[in-house]
């Protein structure tokens, strides 16, 4: 008997996994793809309402900025940075290059590194910002992918240390 019940239970097991819908890592990294690209598109549109469909609202949702005191706490928290952020510089460009996204098994969970040139006008003065680089972590819940960490930084020239 204790047999035949080992033998269900692994049978139900097997079962379980076999079960487990076959994730389309390809369907899911465009998907993917289309968020990072509404980002950079909502950047430069300055466009609030296309940030906010990207990100996760979440208040547990932590970020970094390329400034010292830029760590970005939940969606209040970069939203209130977008809008300063927008409200500060006018007429960026963005240009993201050599994009890695990467999705775990169960396709619910990504992650994606690139670099990106940043060009603005704050007054009168042009900024331009080359080789940023970009991280972050999208989740794939109900409502899709979206944005629950992005960090920004901006390297630095030559070695810190050798190796």
């Amino acid at each position: 008997m204790k047999k035949f019940a080992i033998l269900i239970l692994v049978f139900s097991i097997l079962s379980f996994v076999s079960c487990t819908p076959e994730v389309d890592l390809d369907v899911e990294k465009a998907a993917i793809e289309k968020v990072l690209q509404t980002y950079i598109v909502s950047m430069v549109a300055e466009d609030m309402e296309g940030i906010s469909n990207i990100f996760a609202h979440d208040e547990d949702m932590i970020s970094f900025g390329t400034d010292a005191g830029e760590r970005i706490v939940g969606w209040s928290g970069m939203k209130k940075l977008m809008e300063k952020q927008f409200a500060a510089s006018d007429h960026p460009t963005i240009r993201p290059y050599e994009q890695v996204i990467r999705i775990n098994s169960t396709g619910n969970t990504a992650w994606f590194t690139e670099y990106t040139d940043w060009k603005m006008m704050a007054g009168e003065e042009e900024i331009s910002l080359t080789g940023l680089r970009l991280s972050g972590v999208l989740d794939k819940g109900l409502a899709g992918w979206k944005i629950v960490q992005l960090h920004f930084s901006v390297p630095v020239e030559g070695q810190v240390l050798e190796y």
